[in-house]
């Protein structure tokens, strides 16, 4: 095995052996170059270009067989290389790369789906190991001269190198922190600050270590040699906090700083690029007192729901956001309802409350967050936009409550504040999100030609980030070229002046169109038929519906179309769900996959019925409320369509649900939108249809409602027992015996028959 270790000097050894012996810096450097860059083959014209840029292409090819001749003698007993006469890779076999590993350790934290970075067991092993390899700056004191290409590959590759082991310290600093783990705290905020001594939260960190682990003195002296430092390279005072902690050291105070509880936010697998303005100004206004409805406003694609879980993650580490929100910061996912009756079951869910009695839920949750200080951070509302009063009317009944709200369109609320988010502004910021985005796909250096090709995509998107991650993804398939030339072609949509066109479909379409373009016809087709799912779906029921294979779906997933949860579930973005959709019409497949898709979560709804009422009854009820938006989707479709055999066998385990779960009001409201599709010819269904939103009515309070739907069964059915039970109840709990006991009376006389 060959291990070569880049990070810091140069050293490139031989098992058994202590150095192996390469005769050139350019064969050093070729090897170097090649290791990094994995199974990916190069082109000889490439590499000879990159290593000999002022020579002829003659003479640079011929300098690179010498060179690939000299790697080979280095180590005989190796098959270092595989080469053909125009390609040129490594075989990462008989290879170790201390860089590499690093890479490919980081990149596992990236993909790997945790609620909590900071408390992921598997992620901080691969962390640890990563900082136990970056010895140094990348190839320390390496150059070679003559070969601008190299350089510039060598200074983008030593910054990238130093920016994750910056985010790999800065985790395993916030764990240890939080652990209190002083001594590893000490060691890995000292390795952080070597990277990076200007970044004051690890100052911060270290500080209360040192105390805490009996070093005030060192302390004290590390803040003030820090201090002269910062005002002698930079003209300014440590930041206010910095010096505040200071004081308390010089006093001997060291209080254990506050932390903010952040709760159901998304696990992020990319890293964050750009923004800083936006953050900044988000960060500060969460936590004005004058500031309790911030909405963040753009158009799809422009990362409002990224950008805000970026800042309230940020703002969670600070202990002003601690203060201002004691009782916690909570992420709110409104993009998979359908009606605005459920928003205030959404949140109680979020935040642990579950409703009970007859009391509304708005007015049962407004209750129940008196007297607190919390975040509630409401994704996705442009949907919801009737919903506005609703929030403005938890403001008012909540004065500890501040709401970032991420949507399309602004609410028009007393009191809001908007950010208006647009493309990244910079071209260069832009290219460096794209750039980001294809080290996912082993693609870690540009040319100079390349880098051109990246800003003019960044301009003809415009910054829209959705767009440069969705053409990043296309790089598995085609070139640069190909990519930019495709969007080009398409720009008009992206800034489309149609006003008839819907809002959702004047920026994007083009990079939807050009995704849709790259599939092939059967990828086109299950794309298209994934539109039918509502929120998040499983495995078996992609493929029960849409007969997807695994290798299909993982295909969706690869092109950056279908999203894999933290929970093992998928997703499609609601944008391209609806383009999708589209598509679906076109194909002429509407109704079968939505016949499918309708008796799939229904026979499921029927089949996790069975247990409602069972010792499995909690297990079958989370199982069904986590497929509801599904379950809603197919009942509404099954109604359209006058399935009538399918609604009778799926309507008690529906009531069940609904009255189990406490959201009567959302099965109460489902059930009389789709009463409405039930044809006079079926007055045993509509029946049913009534008592069951009758029964949800009476657990809401809507008694009225609920009495005039009873006594409309009796008309139509003088024998329903159903109907004398439901008034049994109502008068029951309107305090009205005498009437309770005789429809419960009759009731009984019915059954008996």
């Amino acid at each position: 095995m060959l291990r070569i270790h880049c990070l810091g000097p140069l050293a490139i050894g031989i098992d058994g052996q202590t150095s192996a012996h390469f005769a050139t810096d350019r064969a050093r450097a070729l090897l170097v170059y090649l290791a990094l860059n994995g199974e990916r083959p190069f082109r000889r014209d490439e590499l000879a270009a990159l290593l000999w840029p002022d020579q002829t292409d003659t003479q640079a090819r011929q300098n690179l067989r010498k060179t690939l001749s000299r790697l080979r003698q280095a180590v005989p007993d190796l098959p270092l290389l595989q080469t053909s006469a125009k390609d040129v890779r490594l075989n990462q076999a008989v290879v170790q790369c201390d860089a590499l590993q690093f890479s490919q350790k980081l990149l596992l934290v990236e993909q790997h789906n945790h609620a909590d970075v900071n408390q992921c067991p598997t992620c901080l092993t691969h962390l640890r190991q990563a900082v136990t390899l970056y010895q140094g700056t990348f190839l320390q004191g390496f150059y070679l001269g003559g070969s601008a290409l190299f350089e510039e590959w060598l200074l983008l590759t030593r910054e990238h190198l130093q920016q994750q082991a910056f985010y790999a310290f800065s985790i395993l600093g916030n764990h240890y922190e939080q652990s209190k783990e002083d001594t590893l705290l000490i060691e890995t905020t000292q390795a952080l600050l070597a990277l990076e001594p200007w970044h004051e939260r690890a100052q911060r960190q270290l500080l209360r270590a040192l105390a805490r682990s009996g070093q005030r003195a060192s302390a004290i002296a590390h803040y003030e040699a820090y201090a002269a430092l910062l005002q002698q390279e930079l003209g300014i005072a440590p930041e206010g906090e910095t010096q505040q902690l200071y004081r308390q050291l010089q006093q001997a105070e060291l209080p254990t700083p506050p932390t903010a509880v952040y709760q159901g936010f998304p696990a992020e697998i990319n890293s964050f690029v750009g923004r800083a303005q936006e953050l900044t100004r988000i960060i500060e206004q969460l936590i004005a007192p004058d500031c309790r409805l911030l909405t963040i406003t753009g158009g799809g694609g422009m990362g409002k729901t990224r950008l805000a879980v970026q800042a309230v993650l940020l703002a969670a580490a600070t202990a002003a956001t601690a203060v201002a929100f004691p009782d916690g910061l909570y992420f709110i996912p409104l993009a998979q309802l359908s009606s605005v009756n459920q928003i205030a079951s959404l949140i109680a869910a979020q935040i642990g409350l579950t409703f009970a009695g007859t009391t509304p839920p708005m007015q049962q949750l407004q209750e129940h967050l008196q007297g607190r200080r919390l975040l509630l951070l409401l994704d996705n509302f442009e949907h919801l936009i009737d919903g506005a009063p609703l929030v403005a009317d938890l403001l008012q009944a909540v004065p500890g409550l501040t709401c970032l709200v991420t949507s399309r369109h602004t609410l028009n609320l007393q009191g809001e504040w908007r950010l208006d988010l647009h493309g990244l502004e910079e071209v260069e910021e832009a290219a460096a999100l794209f750039a980001t985005r294809a080290q996912r796909y082993g693609l870690e250096q540009f040319s100079a030609a390349d880098n051109d090709l990246i800003r003019q995509i960044a301009r003809l998107v415009q910054g829209m980030p959705l767009a440069l991650e969705m053409a990043a993804a296309w790089l598995r398939a085609y070139d640069l070229p190909t990519i930019a030339e495709e969007i080009a072609h398409n720009l008009d949509f992206l800034v489309s002046p149609y006003q008839d066109l819907p809002p959702r479909h004047r920026s994007m379409r083009a990079v939807f169109a050009g995704s849709w373009q790259l599939l092939t016809a059967e990828e086109q087709q299950l794309f298209a038929c994934m539109s039918v799912f509502r929120g998040e779906f499983t495995l078996a029921a992609a493929r029960a519906v849409t007969g997807a294979s695994m290798l299909g779906l993982a295909r969706l997933v690869d092109r950056s179309l279908v999203q894999r949860a933290h929970n093992g579930r998928y997703l499609i973005h609601e944008l391209l769900r609806e383009f999708a959709k589209e598509k679906l019409a076109q194909l002429g497949m509407e109704t079968a996959v939505s016949h499918a898709h309708a008796h799939y979560y229904l026979a499921f709804l029927q089949e996790q019925g069975r247990y409602l009422k069972g010792s499995q009854s909690r297990i079958a009820l989370k199982q069904l409320l986590s497929e509801q938006d599904n379950i809603s989707q197919g009942w509404y479709w099954a109604a359209n369509q006058h399935e009538t055999e399918l609604l009778a066998a799926a309507l008690p385990a529906f009531t069940d649900m609904f009255l189990l779960s406490g959201l009567y009001e959302n099965g109460a409201a489902l059930l009389a939108e789709t009463a409405v599709h039930i044809a006079p010819t079926q007055p045993a269904l509509k029946i049913l249809f009534d008592s069951s939103q009758a029964a949800l009515l009476t657990e809401w309070g809507h008694l009225h409602r609920a009495r005039n739907l009873a006594q409309g069964i009796l008309e139509t059915d003088p024998n329903a027992t159903a109907a004398h039970l439901l008034l049994g109840r109502i008068y029951e709990l309107q305090g009205d015996f005498p009437q309770m006991g005789t429809y419960a009376e009759t009731a009984c006389q019915l059954a008996a028959t």
